[in-house]
């Protein structure tokens, strides 16, 4: 219940521009019965459509991530698939999250200690270390045994022994977490990994914000397209 409360408040925070300028108070927020919407583009104009056919809305779209209007799929394809979060007001700093490199370029990664792919992009991201700095966010896409372990890493104070044992696979050999153990970071990075729909591993945000879910085939090509 926490959590969704959470989510919830975090998501209204980053849509509350949307209403800062509306004329009329809003009356009432209901959740429509719809897992996913299509966008079609008839002579211009924009239709956007439940999964199932069973509703279809006419007018204006607005990315409240990215304070924008959608004016057409090509725009559309453009945001979909990107995470900037300077422009969403995602402070990553403020996340339980470890530091991979030391390059001039900023990068992302959202990885599970027990996912093998996320142990392949970790290894490929350690041949980048000189042009890239890594942000690495554990989350536990694959369970309680991932969610244990990425606790072990919050509450590790040495973040360059933590990320060692990531990445090496030994985060049983860390100090168990304490009990008094401030997970404030760790819980709002479940929050904001929820809010941004990071449900599989391994995520990949490039420098300018394109994403890619999975590990890339080249990740040096990926991040420089």
């Amino acid at each position: 219940m926490l959590k969704k409360l959470m989510a919830f408040t975090l998501t209204t925070l980053i849509s509350a521009q949307v209403f800062a300028e509306a004329p009329a108070k809003i009356n009432h927020i209901f959740t429509l019965p719809i897992k996913s919407m299509k966008v079609v583009d008839s002579n211009g104009e924009l239709y956007f459509m439940s999964e199932n056919g069973r509703y279809v809305f006419r007018g204006e779209l607005f990315d409240a991530w990215y304070r924008k209007e959608i004016d057409n799929v090509k725009d559309l394809q453009q945001t979909a698939n990107r995470l900037d979060f300077s422009k969403m007001g995602i402070k990553l700093d403020g996340l339980a999250t470890l530091t991979l490199g030391h390059g001039p370029k900023k990068a992302t990664l959202f990885v599970d200690p027990r996912c093998p792919y996320c142990h392949g992009v970790l290894k490929d991201a350690q041949h980048l270390v000189n042009d890239y700095t890594f942000t690495v966010v554990p989350v536990p896409a694959l369970g309680d045994k991932s969610n244990q372990l990425d606790k072990v890493l919050a509450c590790t104070a040495n973040k360059k022994k933590a990320l060692e044992a990531l990445i090496n696979e030994k985060i049983d050999q860390l100090p168990q977490s304490k009990k008094d153990c401030d997970l404030s970071a760790y819980n709002k990075t479940l929050v904001t990994a929820q809010v941004l729909g990071i449900n599989g591993v391994p995520v990949v945000i490039a420098p300018d914000g394109r994403m890619m879910r999975g590990r890339p085939l080249n990740l040096k090509r990926f991040l420089e397209a």
